[in-house]
């Protein structure tokens, strides 16, 4: 059971390099989410478009990275998918790893990139004061949070093989309506790792706890509610299908 939960096994039973090809996938799919979605914040920020920039670009990831790590791109994901013995401790440490350093590299590029007169803070997510304190904001992202995975694990459940293709699109619906709904409260983290990105590049830390803490209860809460009363039988699921695994087959979770 010790070792189940710490991952030895999981870790020996991947085929030559393939988590260090999944931590690869993580890390590039936070860099670019960071990179193209705190992008629309830097050169427009239109609320909407923002929203569906952050959306589409995390149903584009899952679609072409999704096969190769299961496709989190979130430490809360990946935390909700250990709490569900998913995955074990050793595979939770090196995503968030990859998809933190993921994040930072693509809000550098993008600062790198910014036009020479911008003054603002990079997408650096941050409580509106004026409208809420900070607990209602850890209320904001956990709800955010729950909405998320509550999708993720909608979309992995193995009793559903026709959300294979949708399941996706789904998740990138989620977060644009997480957006749409409370991006001016809190800028609509739902992501540790993307908050964490900007706040590096902007030096800004101001309440950042609030978006690890909402974002990471909600997921936890969401993953164990569908795992133990919504899931039709007791079996482990990854994000998407594995690439040992063709669209359609059962998504159980090997390891």
């Amino acid at each position: 059971m010790a070792s189940k939960i710490i991952g030895f096994d999981e870790i020996k039973e991947n085929k030559g390099n393939v988590i260090w090809r999944a931590a690869l996938a993580e890390f590039v799919g936070n860099l670019l989410l960071n990179l193209f979605g705190c992008a629309t914040v830097v050169l427009s920020f239109a609320p909407l478009e923002t929203a569906l920039t952050f959306g589409f670009m995390i149903y584009l990831l899952v679609q072409t990275l999704g096969h190769v790590s299961g496709g989190h791109f979130n430490p809360a994901v990946s935390i909700a998918m250990f709490a569900t013995c998913n995955i074990g401790l050793i595979k939770l440490a090196i995503y968030i790893a990859a998809q933190c350093a993921g994040a930072i590299a693509g809000s550098a590029i993008l600062k790198l990139l910014a036009p020479g007169n911008y003054e603002g803070n990079y997408g650096n997510t941050v409580v509106n004061e004026e409208l809420i304190n900070v607990w209602q904001a850890i209320a904001y992202e956990f709800f955010l949070g729950f909405i998320l995975v509550f999708v993720v694990f909608g979309f992995c459940d193995p009793d559903r093989p026709e959300t294979n293709y949708t399941g996706s699109l789904a998740v990138g619906i989620s977060i644009a309506v997480g957006h749409i709904a409370f991006i001016d409260v809190t800028g609509s983290s739902m992501n540790p790792a993307r908050s964490l990105g900007s706040a590096m590049i902007s030096n800004g830390w101001k309440d950042h706890y609030v978006f690890w803490v909402g974002p990471i209860a909600g997921a936890v809460v969401a993953a164990l509610l569908y795992r133990w009363i919504f899931a039709q039988r007791d079996l482990g699921y990854q994000s998407v299908p594995s690439d040992e695994q063709p669209h359609g087959a059962d998504k159980k979770q090997t390891a």
